[in-house]
């Protein structure tokens, strides 16, 4: 009796150490329902917040307003493309045309740097960076087209927001043109919704 007792002990420690199903030779049971989850462990969290970062900042160049580091509606700064003619900028290296005059504060194309830096005092027009003529400021007001905020002017019209107080023109109202944030009292320029073509005031 005391060895049939120890020979199924014996058979029970076996089991244990070498798994039912081989000492008994049964399959084991597996849960075919079961949907695994998938296994993350071997992502790198470096990489997943790297390429999350990288979309965020695709998605700011993409959303029609001048956020972050542009310098210009969806462009310029350190995250976005280079600015076409016409889009703010803060250095030349933020335009497509590779020049962006102090005097402007946007983009200009490749034979604006010609008229600038070839102005002719005794044939002023509206394009060589220089204030002259009827001009309020340098390129605007008077016969050329209206100023940025915070540029001279004499009257409401030579202001692209139509408001021209102490000598100078004010930011701009919802709708208004605009270059660049500055130009807005919002805060914001940007594309979405405008009533012109362009930038608009947010």
């Amino acid at each position: 009796m005391r060895s049939i007792f120890c020979v199924g002990w014996a058979f029970v420690a076996l089991a244990a150490m070498a798994g039912c199903e081989q000492v008994l030779g049964v399959e084991p049971w597996e849960d075919h329902n079961r949907v695994d989850e998938p296994d993350t462990d071997d992502t790198p969290a470096s990489s997943s917040s790297s390429s999350s970062s990288s979309s965020g900042a695709a998605m700011t160049c993409l959303n029609g307003v001048q956020d972050g580091t542009e310098t210009g509606v969806d462009c310029g700064g350190d995250s976005c493309d280079v600015c076409s003619d016409g889009r703010g900028c803060s250095m030349d290296s933020d335009c497509l045309s590779s020049y962006c005059p102090v005097s402007r504060g946007y983009c200009i194309s490749l034979n604006g740097r010609d008229m600038c830096e070839g102005a002719d005092p005794d044939n002023p027009h509206c394009a060589d960076c220089t204030q002259n003529a009827a001009e309020s400021d340098v390129d605007c007001g008077g016969d050329c087209l209206p100023c940025r905020a915070g540029k001279g002017c004499t009257n409401d019209g030579e202001c692209w927001s139509g408001v021209c107080t102490n000598g100078a023109c004010v930011a701009g109202a919802k709708g208004t043109r605009c270059f660049s944030n500055a130009d807005c009292a919002s805060g914001s320029c940007g594309t979405l919704g405008c009533p012109i073509d362009g930038a608009c005031c947010q």
